[in-house]
């Protein structure tokens, strides 16, 4: 079988990527073997996810080395009954990087320009978890483990260690269930249902889009004052995501809001 690729690319901002990871599908197809993708952002994961279920020869899963992970690499196998991708080994793993940070901070961007200054691909990155003061937990591919563990490496002017670690031995975030919310808002403001859907108020809601930890549709958004429409993701950062299930127009002039809060 040869996956149409050409076909299933058009259209697509981001057809060099996908293109890529395709092959990797036709890879897992020729080969009778399960085979991995890299790391890969959510929406491209989405994208990737719409085209490959039209494939009735291939099937997939994906993990970023815990349920919730934004970035997440895929495994493709022959849809025949010979692989089973319940029996296959995640190849992902973790990194402690531990450094001083309690009289600044660091920021995810602080880690990833570390890790980029050392010429460490994008896409060998998965999730960076910050730990507060002292540094961050980073999932990342095998290959990437080896190269930084024992290495000592500079965030913000700060020394880091790095110490390799297994998944089960990070401090991951905690599954959350699926909750469907429903809230009356005066308008269909960014600022407003964000607040009726993660239970802070405006004003937390209003900091956090200022200091761009709140993304809508996987932007991050720097005004408060834009209207979501029916279908718009919402994610802040370590607060999970919200999905907009529904918004109508009430007789009193206010807007009914149904979310979905993962």
């Amino acid at each position: 079988m040869h996956i149409p690729i050409n076909e299933l690319i058009l259209g697509s901002e981001n057809q060099e990527k996908l293109k890529l990871i395709l092959l990797k599908a036709e890879e897992a197809f020729s080969t009778w073997e399960a085979i991995w993708s890299k790391f890969m952002s959510a929406p491209l994961r989405e994208e990737v996810l719409g085209k490959i279920i039209k494939l009735d020869d291939i099937q997939y899963f994906t993990s970023g080395g815990y349920p919730s992970a934004e970035r997440q690499r895929i495994c493709f196998a022959r849809n025949s009954g010979k692989v089973s991708l319940e029996d296959i080994n995640i190849p992902i793993k973790g990194i402690r990087l531990e450094g001083n940070f309690l009289f600044e901070r660091a920021e995810k961007s602080d880690f990833k320009y570390s890790l980029n200054k050392l010429q460490i691909p994008s896409d060998e990155i998965g999730d960076i978890l910050l730990t507060r003061d002292r540094g961050a937990q980073i999932l990342c591919t095998p290959e990437t483990s080896r190269k930084l563990t024992g290495k000592k490496i500079v965030v913000r002017g700060v020394e880091v260690n790095c110490e390799a670690l297994e998944i089960h031995q990070l401090n991951l975030p905690s599954s959350r269930l699926a909750k469907k919310i429903k809230s009356v808002e005066a308008s269909t403001r960014l600022d407003a249902i964000a607040s009726a859907g993660f239970g802070l108020s405006r004003s937390k809601i209003v900091k956090h889009i200022k200091e761009g930890r709140l993304r809508v549709n996987w932007k991050t958004i720097k005004q408060t004052s834009i209207k979501l429409e029916k279908g718009d993701k919402i994610h802040l950062e370590n607060k999970g995501s919200l999905q907009v299930l529904n918004i109508e127009f009430t007789k009193k002039e206010r807007w009914r809001v149904e979310l979905l809060r993962e």
